[in-house]
């Protein structure tokens, strides 16, 4: 799957044809047909609980190979639909659909970048969750796992730009 991310980034669903059509099996010396793409899915699931370890860990990589700025921090906002009623996904909600569909529960997907494009942190809201309530929680999660510069600044779009927010940012040490 890291593979496939680095070198043509494509779909879970996508992803076992694109194996089939590599020689990433003989590379990697294994036998047999690709995982289907329930069996990647469920390798996310598996990944998910340890994401902060990750992020902590690619973080401090990154800083060992790359000169990066990280005085600047990009975050915002997404959201993808479910179809069907997700049941088992207590987060799935019904909110704001940036892809315009009101009858779809949805969940909101938060991302916090570097100025050159490196994923920093990320988190996953309710479908509900008001894209203004999710800056604190954010920015905890941005210390947590890579730490803040005094003086660092946060870039956020103008929908979590409330002066109350603002206040969450500046009592993080950040500038907005």
């Amino acid at each position: 799957m890291t593979l496939n991310r680095l070198i043509f980034p494509l779909s879970e669903h996508a992803m076992p044809d694109w194996m089939e059509r590599t020689s990433l099996r003989g590379i990697l010396e294994t036998e047999g047909s690709a995982p289907s793409d329930e069996a990647l899915y469920r390798n996310l699931d598996r990944l998910h609980p340890h994401r902060e370890a990750i992020e902590q860990e690619l973080a401090e990589r990154e800083k060992t190979l790359f000169d990066l700025d990280d005085t600047v921090h990009l975050y915002d906002l997404t959201s993808t639909y479910f179809e069907g009623e997700a049941l088992n996904n207590p987060q799935a909600q019904r909110g704001y659909s940036r892809d315009k569909r009101p009858d779809a529960k949805q969940v909101v997907v938060g991302l916090v970048l570097d100025r050159d494009g490196f994923s920093k942190a990320h988190e996953i809201f309710e479908g509900n969750r008001q894209d203004r309530t999710t800056v604190k929680e954010m920015l905890d999660s941005l210390e947590k796992r890579v730490g803040s510069k005094p003086g660092s600044t946060v870039i956020v779009d103008r929908g979590m730009a409330y002066e109350e927010d603002l206040e969450q940012i500046r009592a993080h040490k950040y500038h907005y």
